[in-house]
């Protein structure tokens, strides 16, 4: 053995050599590495062992020749203990090693592997401690944000108050003025006339006057003071009239009035207050115009709310579609277990109803989404029987399209329909397929979208910019796409905090271009602005106004109220 070691071993570092090279000269043999640190920039060495000399080649020490038998004899060697024969090659770092150094090579890596696992652990603690400070940081400074944005409306409240204040006390002070003017120059008159009645009086000598002149005297003075006394009355009840003339509630318009609701960065909302501000004054004169002031700040109870269980004529039973229609001014409602349309005007009552009735093409049968067309006419999505339905603006059915299957311009439960700005194409919400199929009025195929990444989509809008807004309704987002289906953006996770959804059912755009989404698992409605982020939320679940059970659709009117479909109550709540 020791004979093998002398034989492998390197005369430069006394290791075994490792790419062991042989000088040409004397034929001993070392390490390629220990040669070129020997040699450096030498073109002429001695041996280290025999001290023969040997001339270094132009391409340097690279190019001394190998012993073929011995490397042969290396490579066979274990790489961790250079003396036995090595039997297994490891699967991890490709060592080739005895079977004396397997497990102890193994136990090596275990401990490696261990202490790069406490490093990763330590590195994971480390970078959530910065996330949390980063948080926190992100926290306080949006509370300091949101705080100057609360005292600057606040401000501005106050100096919105102030120059009202200052405007009623100057009209009340030239209404004053212009009744005192009037008054004075009133009294001045009074004086005059007593003075001249004075004057009535000196020039008769009541004593040397008879009975017949005194009582003619007597009704002539009556009938002088009767005209003063009743100009007098009348003078001052016009004057106290004008004095007490109340100005009415100012009304601010609705743009003020929308200003004064704050939304922070993180999707949250403040609002100052949810009362009604009315200025009261006194001096203006009855046809003065009213200076209008009213406050109304932001309300989560409903201006209107109306249907309940039934089937007559405005009773509702589980309502999953709602739609606003710009033509006639009303709202159109899938009043979906009675298998009809209803139409109500917006102060809920009951306008018309249609699709229960026979026609060619059959009754419908479960009617969930609806939309108006800009010519009146109305596009029905009648889930259960897997189709479409165009009807007029009487309610008449024009024609019907799609049938119960997969393929193209077949549906699995329509859901929700939309009309692009053309009136000419339409996207429809293939639930059950897991899509939405875009076809013209006429029912022709054009294409579809969402394949592969919707699940179970419903409600469905179309912006003033033909973007298609999407509620995927059990992947909890909202999507968009352009209509030509390309995915532009999505939305919301499943949560029941702002910001988040559960199960969305529909979707629509109000005046300002906001997001107003439907959410039926937490039984509320959500606004989001359009690129996603959430600035208000209103209900919960329950009976009571302003409350909600299950809401299955939503729509905006020309007035940007907020129409929601209570499916679970069998009601319809504006605010």
């Amino acid at each position: 053995m020791s004979g093998r070691k002398e034989i492998l071993r390197c005369n430069i570092c006394l290791e075994t050599m490792k790419d062991e090279r042989m000088l040409p000269s004397c034929g001993h043999m070392f390490c390629l590495q220990c040669l070129e640190e020997f040699v450096g920039h030498k073109i002429e060495i001695q041996c280290p062992v025999c001290r023969d000399k040997c001339r270094v080649p132009t391409a340097g020490v690279r190019s001394f020749p190998r012993n073929i038998y011995l490397k042969q004899f290396l490579d066979q060697l274990c790489a961790e203990c250079e003396k036995y024969p090595r039997t297994e090659k490891c699967p991890h770092c490709g060592q080739t090693l005895c079977a004396q150094c397997r497990d102890g090579h193994v136990e090596a890596l275990r401990n490696e592997l261990s202490q790069i696992v406490c490093r990763v652990e330590t590195l994971n603690d480390v970078k959530a401690a910065k996330d949390s400070k980063k948080e926190k940081k992100s926290l306080v400074d949006m509370q300091k944000s949101v705080e100057k944005e609360i005292a600057k409306a606040a401000d501005d409240f106050v100096k919105l108050i102030r120059s009202q204040e200052r405007k009623l006390k100057s009209q009340l002070k030239s209404c004053v003025n212009a009744d005192v003017k009037d008054i004075d120059g009133r009294l001045n008159h009074y004086q005059d006339g007593i003075a001249t009645l004075k004057q009535f009086t000196r020039k008769y000598d009541l004593r040397n006057m008879s009975d017949e002149q005194l009582i003619d005297m007597k009704n002539k003075w009556h009938d002088h003071y009767g005209v003063i006394e009743q100009t007098l009355n009348d003078n001052m009840t016009a004057c106290q009239k004008d004095v007490t003339c109340q100005v009415d509630a100012i009304e601010v318009d609705k743009a003020v009035a929308n200003s004064w609701k704050l939304a922070t960065r993180d999707g949250g909302e403040v609002s100052l207050d949810s009362h009604r501000l009315s200025v009261s004054s006194f001096g203006l004169p009855p046809e003065s115009p009213k200076p209008s002031v009213e406050l109304v700040l932001l309300k989560d109870k409903p201006s209107c709310v109306f249907g309940g269980s039934g089937v007559a004529k405005g009773k509702l039973q589980s309502p999953f579609g709602v739609t606003f229609c710009a033509t006639t001014n009303q709202i159109v409602l899938s009043d979906t277990h009675n298998h009809r349309i209803q139409i109500f005007e917006l102060n809920g009552q009951p306008a018309a109803i249609f699709g229960s009735q026979s026609s060619p093409i059959g009754p419908l049968k479960h009617p969930v989404g609806i939309a108006c067309m800009a010519n009146g006419g109305y596009i029905i999505a009648d889930a259960e029987n897997h189709r479409v339905v165009m009807a007029d603006k009487e309610g008449k059915f024009l024609r019907a399209f799609g049938k119960q299957g997969s393929g193209v311009n077949d549906f699995n439960q329509p859901w929700g329909v939309a009309a692009d700005s053309t009136d000419r194409n339409i996207y429809i919400t293939d639930c059950g397929n897991n899509r939405i199929q875009v076809v013209n009025i006429y029912g022709r195929y054009i294409r579809t979208i969402g394949r592969v990444e919707l699940k179970s989509p419903t409600g469905i809008v179309i912006d003033g910019n033909d973007d298609v807004y999407v509620a995927d309704c059990d992947n909890h987002r909202i999507v968009v796409y352009s209509k030509y289906g390309t995915k532009r953006r999505a939305f919301g996770w499943e949560g029941s905090k702002q910001g988040q959804l559960s199960s969305p059912c529909d979707v629509a755009i109000d005046v300002q271009g906001n997001v107003v989404v439907a959410e039926w698992g937490n039984h509320r409605v959500q606004v989001f602005t359009k690129e996603g982020q959430s600035i208000r939320m209103f209900g919960r679940k329950g009976t009571a106004e302003g409350e909600f059970t299950e809401p299955r659709s939503v729509t905006v009117t020309a007035d940007n109220n907020i129409v929601v479909c209570d499916c679970g109550n069998n009601r319809v709540q504006i605010f």
